[in-house]
């Protein structure tokens, strides 16, 4: 938040000041309403991490991870804890092995969600952003 303007008035009543202050969002941040409108729109809605393991960056496969808290309050409408525990017995841990220049390399997925999964949830009322039809898993 940042002070945009002030102005005092220099009359006593009763030796008081009074202060008028306008404080503005300049920083991109999320006030309360917007932070309550999010969530009414979003509430149904998961927040999907796209993945690749491959050179040409093609998503392979999604997972979901928790938001942590952030300017735009992003823990509070988008992955929350809840959300995601609501979820959890959809999600998965997934090893993938792919070949780099010199050697195998493994990345490890806590949260992985097949497209089965997802098109479950669909079907149960659930949305998804970032949702790629064409990914391989």
């Amino acid at each position: 938040m940042e002070l945009l303007s002030a102005s005092e008035s220099d009359s006593f009543d009763r030796g008081t000041f009074t202060y008028d202050v306008c404080v503005g969002n300049t920083e991109g941040e999320l006030d309360v309403i917007d932070v309550e409108s999010k969530k009414e729109k979003y509430k149904n809605t998961i927040f999907l991490d796209m993945n690749s393991v491959s050179v040409c960056g093609d998503v392979v496969f999604h997972s979901v991870q928790e938001d942590s808290f952030d300017r735009y309050r992003s823990n509070e409408w988008r992955n929350t804890s809840e959300k995601v525990n609501k979820i959890k017995s959809y999600l998965a841990e997934k090893v993938y092995l792919f070949f780099g220049l010199v050697d195998i390399q493994g990345k490890h997925i806590y949260n992985y969600l097949s497209k089965e999964n997802i098109k479950l949830l669909m079907s149960q009322g659930w949305k998804f952003e970032n949702y790629d039809e064409n990914a391989k898993e």
